[in-house]
Formats: structure tokens, C-alpha cells, sequence
């Protein structure tokens, strides 16, 4: 195929798996589509919805969306309309808690930001909060406006919602360059 040809809109090319013209793919009828070609299905049309009921996302391959696409790839169905990770937040939350006694620290075990090394989570696809945030409200309630959690136990990974406590950005600031002045001083 030429440049050309990729390039034109109305152009007609085909190779042993697709045949391509305007804007929709078919298989060839002695193509196999397997798992990694390049083949899409038979009347596929480029940008169109993905073809799972109720999915509006564009497609990526196989007529699929790029969320559809890799659950077929892990599951080997692209399933239905997809949630938020499949799972309740919450579940997936403490799955990545390693919690012990009421005063130890609670730790998080899922990724951490590169910044600080504060933990994250992700409670809906592509939105992710710092853990210790996320424990608070679902434990004590909401953040008060103007402040932020400080961790007590100095500890960045800490979820405990005891060892956490809500307070104005300064203060969080003047308590952690009391303790590194502290640890220096020892």
C-alpha cells in the first residue's frame, strides 16, 4: 500500500486480512482473525461506538472500545457496560490496607504518588485522591473546608483515621519542620 493510498480518504487497499475502503474495514473471507492482528470486524467503520450495548466510548479494535477491548484481552469478553473498575470502591479500597491493631498505623499498599510518597487511590476510573483523604471522609466525614489532613503519626502511607486530623495548611507545615528540626536535633 502507498502513502498515497493510506492517506486518501476514498482510497481502496487490502492485504491477506483487511480489506479497506473509505472508511470501513472487512475481512477478507479466507482471513483467520486472531488475538493481535490486525483485522477488524466485517463492516466495521473507523470512529464509530464501541459495539458493546449501551458504550458510546470510540472504537480501538475489534469494533470495541479501548476498555472493552482489554477486558476481552484479560477475560476474553469484552462483558457489558463498564463500571468503574467492576468492584465497590470501598472493597477495593481495604483490599490495599494492611490494617492491624486500633493505635498502629494503618498502611497503604497500592500505588503512591512520585511527588511525596503520600498513598493513591483510584475510586472511579482516571480520578485518583490520596488514600489518607479518601479514608478520613468514608470514616469520620467530610474535610472541612480550608484544611488539610495531617498525618499525626508522621507516617505518609497511614490511613488510620486516628492518626489523622484535619487542619490549616500552615499548621500541617509548621508540625512536619518541628519533627524533621526534632529528628535532626536527637
Amino acid at each position: 500500500m502507498t502513502a498515497a493510498a493510506w492517506a486518501s480518504p476514498t482510497a481502496t487497499w487490502a492485504d491477506p486480512l483487511v480489506t479497506w475502503t473509505g472508511d470501513v474495514y472487512a475481512v477478507n473471507a479466507t482471513a483467520t482473525l486472531a488475538q493481535g492482528t490486525r483485522g477488524r470486524w466485517e463492516g466495521h467503520v473507523v470512529g464509530a461506538p464501541c459495539d458493546v450495548d449501551g458504550c458510546d466510548k470510540p472504537t480501538h479494535a475489534r469494533g470495541w472500545c479501548i476498555g472493552h477491548y482489554q477486558r476481552w484481552r484479560k477475560d476474553g469478553t469484552p462483558g457489558g457496560p463498564l463500571a468503574p473498575y467492576g468492584r465497590p470502591a470501598v472493597e477495593r479500597f481495604w483490599e490495599k490496607v494492611d490494617r492491624r491493631g486500633p493505635a498502629d498505623c494503618w498502611l497503604w499498599t497500592a500505588t503512591r504518588t512520585a511527588k511525596d510518597g503520600h498513598g493513591r487511590f483510584y475510586p472511579i476510573t482516571g480520578k485518583g485522591v490520596l488514600a489518607h483523604r479518601f479514608a478520613y471522609e468514608l470514616l469520620v466525614g467530610p474535610i472541612p473546608d480550608g484544611l488539610v489532613i495531617d498525618h499525626l503519626c508522621r507516617v505518609r502511607l497511614c490511613v488510620n483515621p486516628a492518626h489523622l486530623e484535619p487542619v490549616t495548611a500552615e499548621e500541617n507545615t509548621r508540625r512536619g519542620w518541628r519533627d524533621r528540626m526534632a529528628e535532626r536535633c536527637a
